[in-house]
């Protein structure tokens, strides 16, 4: 297993604003399955951004 850095990892409000959303509609996507795990640091939800990208690809179908 590698380390993650700091630029690998992306809070929530980032992330929505990654994958195109607004942080309301991300919260509700979070809750769904199929969608990337997120893990605390503090009271911060962090997720990878490899993996959010990922799951806008296949959202959008260029996967």
């Amino acid at each position: 297993m590698t380390t993650l850095r700091f630029e690998d990892v992306c809070p929530d409000a980032e992330g929505a604003k990654l994958i195109g959303e607004s942080l309301d509609n991300f919260r509700q996507l979070a809750r769904k399955s199929g969608f990337p795990r997120a893990f605390k640091v503090g009271r911060q939800n962090f997720r990878r951004r490899a993996d959010l990208l990922a799951y806008k690809a296949r959202r959008d179908g260029r996967a």
